[in-house]
């Protein structure tokens, strides 16, 4: 089964952590599965030079550092690297497989994609990457919380770009990085409008049109999002993650929480695995 990334982003989907590595290519600058298809999914990551893949139809797709490149199961491609920046250029890889809910194998609908990144995708991979240094018990379920946050982190950017290509709505991009920014204050519609230069009344359209939900909604749907990573990534004590994402009190949160996963937050942090 195949699925854009929009599409995963909206679905139930699981995934299995295979392994990570960091490669340097500067002596052996190319790599060939021409012929001897990808046994599994990989997320590769282009931390100081760029890339050149090239399909068995002989297309070729050019990545630049700082971009994430996506190949598929199943998928032939020979790739080239180059324009090494410094001693340090490498790449960093995540090997996984996708599921479904019904536990059946679940790939995206192209062989090879390139993503841009942004600093939570990039802060991710340098949390995955630490945890190579730790034996715990819980290292396996950390990879996985990783993992999952990065496909989710490209699915919403991948999201919103289609947004502004396909209608135009550079104001709703605006308005979510704002909320994004000031996640810890209770941005009201009249301010978010006026940052973003329209009325209050053409603003909830947008939103309630492209997104669903009301742009207060939105903006708890953020918090909760952000929540999720405190409790994944840390050990912030609940009241305190509570605070620092503006809920009006510790009680509201874990209400709001509970709707959202079916649990409380102190169950979501003790059972990271099962998510």
């Amino acid at each position: 089964m195949k699925k854009s990334i929009e599409e995963l982003y909206k679905s139930n989907y699981d995934v299995e952590y295979l392994g990570i590595l960091r490669q340097f290519w500067k002596k052996v600058d190319s790599f060939s599965c021409l012929a001897n298809p990808k046994q599994q999914e990989l997320l590769l990551y282009l931390d100081g030079c760029d890339a050149e893949y090239e399909l068995p139809s002989g297309i070729k797709l050019t990545a630049k550092s700082g971009n994430l490149v996506y190949t598929a199961l199943g998928s032939q491609y020979k790739v080239r690297f180059f324009n090494f920046k410094n001693e340090r250029s490498s790449t960093l890889g995540i090997n996984f497989y996708l599921f479904n809910e019904r536990r059946q194998p679940l790939s995206l609908d192209k062989d090879i994609a390139i993503f841009n990144t942004n600093e939570e995708i990039v802060a991710a991979l340098e949390r995955a990457e630490s945890y190579l240094l730790s034996s715990t018990k819980q290292t396996q379920a950390r990879f996985k919380a990783v993992l999952l946050q990065i496909l989710s982190e490209l699915g919403e950017n991948s999201r919103f770009l289609t947004l502004n290509r396909e209608y135009g709505y550079p104001t709703l991009s605006r308005a979510i990085r704002y909320l994004n920014e000031n996640l810890e204050r209770n941005v009201s519609v009249k301010e978010l409008a006026s940052f973003c230069n329209v009325s209050e009344v053409y603003l909830r359209v947008l939103f309630q049109k492209f997104i669903g939900i009301s742009p207060a909604k939105y903006r708890i749907e953020l918090r909760l999002k952000k929540a999720e990573n405190y409790l994944l990534y840390g050990d912030i004590p609940i009241n305190e993650i509570s605070e620092l994402l503006g809920f009006s009190s510790t009680a509201y949160f874990i209400k709001l929480f509970k709707q959202k996963h079916g649990c409380s937050p102190l169950v979501y942090r003790k059972q990271p695995i099962q998510r």
